[in-house]
């Protein structure tokens, strides 16, 4: 079996064009890895670059991901995928905390919470898999988790109004999964 590495979020090599040398680099360096870097995006994300036609959308693990380099493949949110024989469910994005001292469309993206459309999709394509796979993987969490999470790191509190904790939240009452992995909690 292939080996896969899977960044839950805020894969941060494909920013702007400034820093470009820099993140080429290190997406050169990750190429030539035995494994293949895998991610879903995170909230710190370049979505103009990302959700452009820069990166072709190509067939993987039954499914559309988009090929960032050779061996970097962005998993798209609301999709299901068979990696190595799981099901897996994908579903990026999370709110920044810290939007309001960013910039719009130079270090912050509204694209970061995922749409309605995209909520759907992902809804309808867990149905098509009977509701069941074997790990999920986000960047945030869902809402009971969450409140978990709050009891040992209080400062989470102001992360309570992402949005996208509800929707997490409507997956895990409907999928039947074995392993759920999140990231954005750093």
């Amino acid at each position: 079996a292939d080996d896969f590495v899977i960044v839950n979020g805020d894969f941060g090599l494909v920013w702007n064009f400034k820093g470009e040398k820099t993140a080429k680099h290190w997406r050169d360096w990750l190429d030539k890895k035995v494994y293949t870097t895998l991610f879903v995006p995170g909230n710190h994300e370049n979505y103009d670059r990302l959700l452009s036609d820069e990166f072709p959308e190509v067939d993987m693990f039954g499914g559309k991901v988009k090929q960032i380099s050779k061996k970097i493949f962005m998993l798209q949110t609301g999709h299901v995928y068979t990696i190595d024989g799981k099901k897996v469910f994908a579903f990026g994005g999370a709110e920044s905390v810290d939007k309001l001292s960013r910039q719009p469309y130079i270090s912050w993206w509204l694209q970061e919470i995922p749409s309605s459309t995209e909520f759907f999709d992902g809804l309808k394509r867990l149905e098509e898999h009977g509701n069941e796979v074997d790990l999920i993987i986000s960047h945030a969490t869902h809402l009971d988790c969450f409140e978990k999470l709050k009891k040992f790191l209080p400062s989470m509190g102001e992360k309570q109004e992402d949005p996208l904790l509800r929707m997490l939240q409507t997956f895990k009452e409907t999928v039947k999964y074995k392993l759920w992995v999140c990231g954005h909690y750093h």
